[in-house]
């Protein structure tokens, strides 16, 4: 979606879900009511180095293609008419591009211990999705 360089933060849903799952369960009130940002340790990625990396761990080429940010603009209002969730979506995908999504995983890593580099997540995903073995 949008481009190729626009750097933002990605977690991966399972971790995602872990860390909900430790945060339900953590011992004392000191994680309560605190927002917690959740990222990968080595920062923000672009689609292109993330498709680069997947490229060098699943040892396959991918080539990214993309819709142009214009076509969110531009589907924006109408999409509203049609599914509240839709519109809300594509507002999140126009936030992206301003490339501000970039999360503080300090507070992730307090709680939940180190963070994972996108090579780490990526490997496990590709190794869930049997891409690698």
């Amino acid at each position: 979606m949008g481009d190729k360089t626009t750097r933002w933060s990605y977690v991966l849903t399972d971790d995602l879900a872990s860390y909900l799952a430790k945060a339900a369960t953590f011992p004392g009130s000191e994680i309560n009511n605190q927002t917690i940002d959740v990222g990968w340790r080595d920062g923000p990625k672009s689609q292109q180095e993330i498709a680069d990396l997947v490229s060098e761990i699943a040892k396959k080429s991918l080539k990214v293609r993309v819709v142009p940010w214009m076509v969110f603009r531009l589907l924006v209002h109408p999409v509203k008419l049609f599914s509240e969730l839709g519109y809300d979506l594509i507002q999140m995908l126009l936030f992206f591009k301003k490339g501000v999504y970039v999360s503080n995983i300090s507070k992730q890593e307090h709680f939940f211990g180190p963070a994972p580099t996108s090579r780490d997540a990526i490997t496990r995903w590709a190794k869930s999705q049997q891409l690698i073995s």
